[in-house]
């Protein structure tokens, strides 16, 4: 994945929310005793720090115009003529969120959090419920041009705003103009969702509302459950808390993602920026497993702040660079692939020196990826390749030949290593599949009368065969050897001379 390319597509793309929107207002003092009256603590504000942020599903829209810029993202909800309402307007008018919000409520929905020493303590909710009629509804949205817009979220935090009445027009109206709708859904509005032509291209259940909407006791049966219950027309992905998510795409085996999180503060809004990331990532053509792979490692960054919060584009992309950069230590991809083999990734490791980049190295490497999902690749050091090679080599240092492995499509990982042999990297990584080339046999035994063969590594064989890692070799290609063509220079410069 091009991370500065997918994320430039997020600029591109034009999402419109619809959902139940709040405020949230947050109250930051500390508590020094006991009431006298009750065994609870006496709450002390500091005044001075009490701050108001976007709710509901105006919090899903913040992290959309976070990650994607001013002008990407509409929202459409329900909130009063107040106060309250007013501060709303004016952080989205600041984010440039385009408002179709329609003051119809008797007051808007204020969450109040009580925060002492970054632990929240108390929640007072204040809640309003809608209740408008299916014309006032069609009547709201008439002004809304939705081939205007690439992906469609439905929020539902069971305020009212997602009546089947809406739902019903969400989902024609996408339909009608080729759009895919996602709807992050509430246990108890459930039948809502049920019964319509169309049906959500993705809903984001956490783990407790898939199991209670499902009857179901694990998440596997659940998930399966929810894709039959929409007529095998939609895709799950379950977010599950510090245990990370689980992906259940249509006519494919389940995928479990491991929580990208650092540390956990809050898990206050994770899931809005998870739906909103998944918005973004569908909207730009990711496939779902990519796109889950972003929205996770958004959470975990929003799990690690105080209270709901977005993501900006710079913090997603730094941190992605910074963990998935193709180049790194053995120890630092040893971490990487962990969870890749949590998610029944194949693992394939090869390794080389890699000095001058042919035809016949870059069609060993595609032979390599394809027994296999995730290509590491060790690169020989520069010490290394003089005890294999002499001390006329490596004409590239180990910097160059790293930088210029890692420019290939096909492998997803290199590091390099001061060894002669790779025995320690066996057990450090333990791949699924160990590749050699077409040059190497298992052993002297194996190798025919006139054949151009060596016998690969024995202590790497007997490591291999001990810890089932299955041994692959390659093709032969039909290409000089980095020692022909380095002969061949040398030959052609000492015509020149």
């Amino acid at each position: 994945m091009d991370v500065k390319k997918v994320l430039d597509k997020f600029a591109e793309s034009r999402i419109f929310v619809f959902g139940d929107v709040m405020l949230d207002c947050y109250k930051f003092g500390d508590i020094e005793r006991i009431s006298p009256e009750a065994p609870v603590g006496i709450f002390i504000e500091d005044k001075e720090k009490k701050s108001y942020r976007l709710g509901g599903v105006a919090n899903t829209a913040a992290n959309i115009a976070s990650l994607a810029g001013e002008g990407r993202v509409s929202l459409f909800g329900y909130i009063g003529n107040d106060d309250r309402g007013e501060i709303i307007e004016k952080q989205l008018k600041d984010l440039g969120i385009q408002n179709y919000l329609n003051k119809i409520l008797e007051y808007t929905t204020l969450k109040t959090r009580f925060i002492a020493r970054n632990q929240q303590v108390f929640r007072d909710d204040d809640d309003c419920y809608a209740d408008v009629s299916h014309e006032t509804e069609e009547k709201l949205v008439r002004g809304i041009h939705w081939q205007d817009f690439d992906v469609i979220v439905a929020s539902d935090y069971a305020k009212g705003t997602l009546s089947r009445g809406l739902l019903r027009t969400i989902f024609h109206n996408a339909e009608r103009n080729k759009k895919k709708v996602i709807l992050d859904p509430k246990t108890k509005n459930k039948s809502n969702y049920y019964g319509y032509s169309a049906a959500p291209y993705l809903i984001t259940p956490n783990s407790k509302e898939a199991l209670e909407m499902t009857g179901q006791e694990d998440i596997e049966k659940a998930g399966k459950w929810l894709q039959q219950e929409f007529g095998n027309k939609t895709n799950v992905l379950v977010t599950r808390g510090p245990e990370g998510m689980t992906l259940f795409e249509r006519g494919k085996k389940a995928i479990h993602i491991p929580t990208a999180a650092k540390d956990v503060y809050d898990v206050s809004g994770a899931g809005d920026t998870v739906t909103g990331a998944m918005a973004l990532g569908i909207a730009s053509g990711l496939s779902l497993e990519e796109t889950a792979f972003l929205a996770n490692h958004a959470a975990g960054i929003v799990v690690g702040e105080m209270g709901t919060s977005t993501v900006s584009r710079g913090e997603l992309e730094k941190i992605l660079l910074k963990e998935h950069a193709k180049i790194g230590t053995s120890e630092e991809i040893a971490k990487y692939i962990e969870n890749y083999k949590k998610q029944g990734r194949r693992i394939v490791f090869t390794n080389g020196c890699f000095d001058l980049l042919h035809i016949g190295h870059t069609r060993y490497l595609r032979e390599s990826k394809e027994q296999g999902d995730i290509l590491i690749v060790g690169v020989n050091s520069d010490e290394s390749v003089r005890g294999l090679k002499g001390s006329g080599r490596p004409l590239n240092d180990e910097k160059h030949r790293a930088e210029v492995l890692a420019g290939l499509e096909s492998i997803d990982y290199v590091f390099v290593f001061p060894e002669e042999d790779t025995v320690r990297y066996l057990g450090m990584l333990m791949p699924h599949v160990h590749v050699h080339g077409g040059d190497r046999v298992l052993d002297g035994s194996m190798i025919k009368p006139g054949e151009n063969k060596k016998p690969m590594n024995q202590e790497e064989r007997r490591f291999a065969e001990k810890n089932g890692i299955k041994i692959y070799f390659s093709k032969i290609y039909d290409s000089p050897s980095t020692t022909e063509t380095i002969n061949k220079m040398r030959n052609s410069n000492g015509q020149k001379s």
